[in-house]
């Protein structure tokens, strides 16, 4: 209740003869979502507070539902984003089943014996990758460089 604005005031449009002598429609603000509802349906004053009550009631649930469904949908969407991140910072991927494979992502190396990869046997063409893949990145950016100048 004390976070409810109550106004009073005559209702509008045809009525009869009293219809501009009494305040029966009332309007109600909830001030912390800014929320409005008016009512001027029934004769009474009374009657008009307990439906515009019951509207705004509803109308306030409404607004906190989609507000949690907005803050669900933020965190999904960030989530999401660093699932993403996470993805592209991947550097090599072991594939056991159904097919052996090795995959490093940076280079484009594919070894199928991944067995051999695991064990260390199969390490060293990785390493020699690695290290030419890391020599051409300098060079690129280098070469960025000198062009920029």
């Amino acid at each position: 209740k004390s976070d409810l604005k109550v106004e009073t005031m005559r209702a509008s449009g045809a009525g009869g003869q009293s219809v501009n002598m009494s305040e029966t429609a009332v309007r109600l603000t909830h001030l912390p979502t800014g929320i409005v509802v008016k009512c001027q349906r029934a004769a009474s004053q009374i009657e008009n507070s307990k439906t515009a009550m019951k509207w705004l009631e509803a109308k306030i649930r409404a607004h906190a539902a989609a507000q949690r469904r907005r803050e669900r949908s933020a965190l999904h969407a960030a989530s999401a984003l660093e699932a993403s991140a996470a993805a592209e910072r991947r550097v090599r991927t072991y594939t056991l089943h159904p097919q052996e494979m090795v995959k490093d992502h940076r280079t484009g190396l594919v070894v199928s014996d991944a067995g051999g990869v695991l064990s260390g046997e199969g390490l060293q063409a990785f390493l020699e990758s690695g290290v030419l893949w890391t020599v051409l990145q300098e060079l690129q950016a280098e070469t960025s460089e000198h062009e920029l100048e």
